[in-house]
Order: C-alpha cells, then structure tokens, then sequence
C-alpha cells in the first residue's frame, strides 16, 4: 500500500515522471528524423523544438533541428543548430561539417548579392 506521504513513494513517481519525459523527448526526435526522411522539414523542426524545450541540453535535437532548417534552406539557423551540436560534444565532426558547409553557402549566396 502506497501512502501519498511517503518520501519512497514520491520518488517512485519521480522516477515515473523523469522516465517518461525522456520518453516524449526521444519519441519526438525520432518522429522528426523520420519527417526528415519523408521531406516534411516544418514537421521535423517543430518536433525537433519541442524536444529542446524538454531538454535545452538534447544534443540529438539541436542536430535534428540544424537537419530541419538546411531542408528549409535557412543556412543560418542550421547552422546555428549545427553550433549548439559541436559545442555540446565536439567530437561531432559531422556537425562541424554541415556547420562549416552551411557558413559556406551563406558566403557564397552574399557573395552573389554585391
């Protein structure tokens, strides 16, 4: 019998809460990447935001969301997400690259412009 007062219960249900919050954040970053799968980026990058809402510190959501916005060709903002990948675990090299290729496009699409 569970009593409302006890501190084993109330960490019960902490556990409970912690466990399916991760759930929700993993399930969102997986439907993104299959949104990303089928081209569907606005789809993909809501996704991919609600699991940083869940988790500012999600490094998988900040790639998702850089994956989101290239398909976007919003270069800057990928990049942006790329940045947030790299600098939370800079032993991504692949988002350093799609960083590095997104600055790129950017320079070349204002090189264009003058």
């Amino acid at each position: 019998v569970f009593f409302f007062n006890d501190t084993a219960t109330t960490e019960i249900y902490t556990e409970q809460i912690v466990g399916s919050v991760r759930c929700v954040q993993e399930t969102d970053t997986n439907r993104a990447l299959c949104y990303l799968k089928l081209n569907q980026f606005e789809k993909a990058l809501v996704d991919a935001q609600k699991s940083l809402k869940i988790n500012p510190k999600w490094i998988k959501g900040y790639f998702i969301e850089g994956e989101a916005y290239k398909g976007l060709k919003d270069y800057a903002e990928a990049a942006t997400s790329y940045f947030q990948t790299y600098s939370k675990d800079t032993s991504n090299t692949e988002a350093k690259n799609k960083m590095d290729a997104c600055v790129k496009i950017i320079r070349s699409q204002q090189a264009k412009q003058q």
